[in-house]
């Protein structure tokens, strides 16, 4: 079954949760954390969003996003594909869609 589709308004602001797959780390040390906040640095720059708050735990992240223009789901898709395409170039797995994730360049 197909996932609802999100609402989106501008100047929204949205708590956004991405995990592992099964759970697994995402994040093995500080480099790891970094060049992910690097990703989404660049990511708020050519989105324009506010970013207001992040945690990120070893095997999922939050961050809490303020978006003045109708754009997350285009933010989310370009934090999640740049950093799966890092992390997957270092360390081929398997993700499954629901589960697709923001990883990292390393």
């Amino acid at each position: 079954m197909a996932r609802p589709l999100r609402l989106e308004f501008e100047s929204a602001f949205y708590h956004i949760t991405s995990r592992g797959n099964l759970r697994d780390s995402i994040f093995f040390d500080d480099k790891d954390r970094e060049k992910f906040l690097d990703i989404v640095r660049r990511t708020k720059e050519s989105y324009g969003y506010l970013f207001h708050a992040y945690a990120l735990m070893e095997n999922h992240y939050y961050l809490f996003l303020e978006t003045p223009k109708v754009n997350i789901s285009q933010i989310m898709q370009n934090i999640n594909a740049i950093s799966l395409l890092c992390r997957s170039a270092s360390f081929p797995i398997t993700l499954y869609i629901e589960e697709m994730l923001g990883l990292f360049c390393l």
